[in-house]
């Protein structure tokens, strides 16, 4: 019989590769030419409300050298734009086209029938243990990065 380590071990792992890959599928219908993490970071411009490089790198734990690649591949791809601050021109910013805006509209929707999909085969006790429960591994990953 495994031991709990090893179970929790396979489920986080299976079930992060699951995700991944559903939302990799998902996506390609909509957009064939980002990967998963491109996406990502077209759903933290979305998020941030103070849009410069420097948020945006922190919001995906990446250095802003490895932002400026990956926001460089997705302006060529036309998913976003670059625009020095109004205000102070060392400043820039990065913002959504119509393109990028749609991605993230559909990148929202994968989440919520992935969040849906779940919910429909819990019930609301299980769903608040859940909740907890994640709650919990959730500051534990924060605390340990």
């Amino acid at each position: 019989m495994k031991n709990i380590n090893s179970e929790l071990n396979d489920f986080f792992v299976n079930c992060f590769y699951s995700i991944l890959k559903n939302e990799e599928n998902t996506m390609s219908k909509y957009a064939d030419n980002l990967s998963i993490g491109e996406i990502h970071l077209i759903e933290a411009i979305s998020r941030t409300k103070d849009n410069n490089g420097t948020n945006v790198s922190k919001l995906l734990n990446i250095t802003l050298g490895s932002l400026t690649v990956a926001a460089t591949t997705l302006i060529n791809k036309g998913y976003i734009t670059r625009k020095r601050d109004d205000n102070d021109k060392r400043i820039s910013r990065l913002y959504l086209t119509d393109e990028g805006v749609y991605i993230n509209k559909k990148h929202i929707e994968f989440h919520n029938n992935m969040i849906n999909g779940i919910l429909e085969n819990i019930d609301d006790k299980e769903c608040d243990v859940l909740v907890s429960a994640l709650d919990k591994i959730n500051k534990f990953m924060e605390n340990n990065k």
